[in-house]
């Protein structure tokens, strides 16, 4: 095993590796959160919509159908939080330093905003007319926004400033 670096000039670099990979994980889970909330989100949001068609949906298919989705509908909404809170969380963090008591806040609502400006460019980009059915209506993108402002605190509590 490697021993700590002696001089004071490869302290430091070893310094500046832990708060990245501090912010890398708390990135990680903050999207891992979103993600998976927003699953339940977007399938409860889809039977609701079905149920105003006027079919009945049992609760044993709403607990089946919300098992599926957390496995499949991260796959999709993953990836686009991943982007959406990399480029959301930099300046959230660094107006953050300048009023450090609406860190929180502000993570929160770059996450929802970051999340809802990708749904919208890929909908713009996908042939579909949208991605993700829960957004065809404000009621469902909000809700999803929210559930990724969720994992925007959940970043905020993760990455603590020093």
């Amino acid at each position: 095993m490697p021993s700590l670096p002696r001089n004071g000039a490869s302290r430091q670099r070893l310094r500046a590796v832990v708060p990245r990979r501090r912010t890398l994980g708390a990135w990680l889970l903050a999207t891992a959160a979103a993600a998976l909330l927003g699953s339940v989100v977007q399938t409860q949001v889809n039977l609701q919509d079905i149920e105003r068609l006027g079919v009945a949906v049992p609760w044993r298919v709403r607990l089946a159908t919300t098992a599926w989705d957390l496995v499949a509908f991260p796959r999709a909404w993953a990836p686009m939080l991943l982007v959406a809170f990399a480029v959301a969380f930099p300046p959230a963090l660094r107006l953050s330093r300048d009023v450090p008591r609406a860190r929180m806040p502000l993570l929160a609502i770059a996450a929802a905003t970051g999340a809802v400006v990708a749904v919208k460019l890929v909908d713009a980009l996908a042939p579909m007319p949208t991605l993700i059915a829960a957004t065809r209506h404000w009621p469902g993108l909000l809700l999803l926004a929210a559930s990724a402002g969720i994992g925007g605190l959940v970043f905020a509590r993760l990455r603590r400033p020093r």
